[in-house]
């Protein structure tokens, strides 16, 4: 029987038949391996480049994934101009269906790829680990190692881990009727950060964070205490409260055998609705545009399906697939953020 190692030993057209040497001239890199199931496997990789190698390593990834001769390309430019290419890639003996995406973000590469896969995943999967991938990018935290193999001082403790994600299909649901200004599809914008957040967080170890539709954003921290994690909401409501751009009306929501949900929901052109729960020692918040209090139950829902992205974070354990019953355990003490619904749904961030 096809094991996960079968699946990722398969996968190896990405080394043969094109010049990578350009790859090699990152100067801090991360990754990850993990595995779902029997013989599902991703392999996710982060490398970081001076600015004048970055453009010879991007030229070098097309060829590389060429050589895989993929089945069908799909390519998405961002309007802050990264860029995100997935490959649907020809099955091999012990490898199942073969996805890959690669993703540039500044001076920033990215790649993750899937093996052992049952099915081809569906469009709107694809676009998005395509987003959690730029994501992943934009957090200094994935790079973790530099060329001699030293460990920054980033991470010289523990493994940071990260979250998993609300589905857009979730949260339009948790929605409802409620008016707002949320789009779950189109073009993606990038004017997604709070206003007037400022500098919030205390004592948080590690974050992951993604966008969610086209507007929204969500983001979660851990921290090294619950305490601290509370001070960090307290923090962030009162940031967002007194925003002069911004204004914001701070209520409580009560969770049944939860803790309670912040609700701030802003005011004036850039308005938005800002949900933000503590469980334990983590912290999560989703934003919207929208300058109406939603209904306590959309609220209650919105927050239990914070809480149970919350609940994903591990260093050693990452969410399964949609598809895949069988829970997926990072096999490098790694975690993943979870897509909407599919069979390659792991994203690490180091």
């Amino acid at each position: 029987n096809a094991t996960q190692s079968d699946s990722l030993n398969s996968i190896d057209c990405l080394g043969s038949g094109s010049n990578t040497k350009a790859l090699d001239a990152s100067t801090r890199s991360g990754g990850d391996i993990y595995g779902a199931g029997s013989t599902e496997v991703v392999y996710a990789l982060g490398l970081e480049f001076a600015p004048d190698k970055i453009d010879a390593a991007t030229a070098a990834i097309a060829p590389a994934a060429g050589s895989c001769k993929p089945t069908a390309t799909a390519t998405t430019t961002y309007a802050d101009g990264s860029e995100v290419t997935f490959y649907q890639l020809p099955p091999k003996s012990g490898s199942g269906d073969i996805e890959l995406w690669t993703a540039r973000f500044g001076d920033r590469l990215g790649l993750a790829v899937a093996g052992g896969t049952p099915n081809e995943p569906p469009a709107d999967v694809v676009g998005r680990v395509g987003d959690l991938l730029i994501g992943v990018l934009q957090v200094d935290g994935t790079f973790t190692q530099t060329p001699d193999g030293a460990v920054t001082s980033g991470s010289s403790s523990a493994s940071p881990s990260s979250f998993g994600s609300v589905s857009e299909s979730d949260f339009a649901a948790a929605l409802g009727s409620w008016p707002n200004g949320w789009q779950q599809r189109g073009s993606k914008s990038t004017s997604l950060t709070l206003p007037c957040a400022g500098d919030w967080t205390v004592g948080s170890t590690f974050g992951s964070g993604s966008s969610l539709g086209t507007n929204g954003d969500q983001e979660a921290n851990g921290f090294d205490s619950p305490e601290n994690a509370r001070s960090s909401v307290d923090a962030l409501a009162g940031d967002l409260h007194a925003c002069a751009a911004s204004p914001a009306t701070i209520t409580t929501v009560a969770v049944p055998g939860k803790a309670p949900v912040t609700v701030a929901v802003g005011s004036g052109n850039d308005a938005r609705v800002t949900w933000i729960v503590q469980r334990g020692a983590s912290l999560a918040y989703i934003s919207i545009p929208g300058d109406t209090t939603p209904p306590a139950l959309v609220s209650q829902t919105v927050a239990g399906l914070m809480g149970d992205a919350l609940n994903h974070v591990s260093s050693s354990e990452a969410p399964p697939p949609v598809e895949q019953s069988a829970p997926a355990v990072g096999q490098s003490g790694g975690t993943s953020s979870s897509s909407s619904s599919s069979s390659a749904n792991v994203v690490p961030k180091n």
